[in-house]
């Protein structure tokens, strides 16, 4: 599970000290060109930073600060201390926070029980939760785990064999605890 979420989110996670710069300078130059602050270049860490401790704001002073407090606490806890809290508190939609609330809300499974295929949905879900649940819109959510299983298999975090039989897996989100609330309402 933890390996969708750094193949999609943040693949040199565990090289870096909390900044990515070769990224930050990319998005900086696309977001110059096209003269807009679309594109972003958050590690895992930073996007904990900013969903604890700041705002959601655009701003130059907000990003200097989600960097220098990235890089504190890169000084302070581990890589995967930094990843299980992140895993623990990321909005993935339909009102689930965290991994474990995000596994029983879509599939109705504890995370051990995930499928890879279900693992690289809840990863997918994350860049845009209304759009990439698969509550919300199966086909884009399929779409997405897709890419998170290509990325994957390009990172060698899965085999070929894998990649085909994630793929392959009907999305079962029938016992999905907000379908399961719905139908007891009728």
């Amino acid at each position: 599970t933890k390996e969708a979420f750094i193949s999609i989110e943040d693949k040199s996670f565990y090289k870096h000290n909390g900044l990515n710069y070769k990224r930050i300078a990319k998005a900086t130059f696309n977001n110059l060109k096209s003269k807009n602050l679309g594109e972003g270049a958050s590690t895992i860490t930073q996007q904990l930073v900013k969903n604890r401790f700041l705002t959601n704001e655009k701003t130059f002073s907000r990003k200097i600060k989600e960097a220098y407090l990235s890089k504190k606490l890169e000084k302070t806890e581990s890589k995967d201390k930094i990843l299980e809290t992140y895993l623990n508190t990321i909005y993935f939609g339909n009102g689930a926070y965290g991994i474990g609330n995000a596994s029983k809300t879509f599939f109705n499974k504890d995370i051990s029980e995930l499928t890879l295929s279900e693992s690289c949905i809840l990863a997918g879900c994350i860049k845009s939760p209304s759009n990439y649940s698969p509550l919300n819109n199966l086909s884009k959510s399929i779409e997405r785990r897709n890419l998170v299983l290509s990325e994957m298999l390009k990172d060698d975090k899965i085999t070929i064999e894998e990649y085909n039989q994630a793929i392959e897996e009907d999305v079962d989100i029938s016992n999905s605890n907000i379908t399961n609330t719905l139908d007891s309402l009728e």
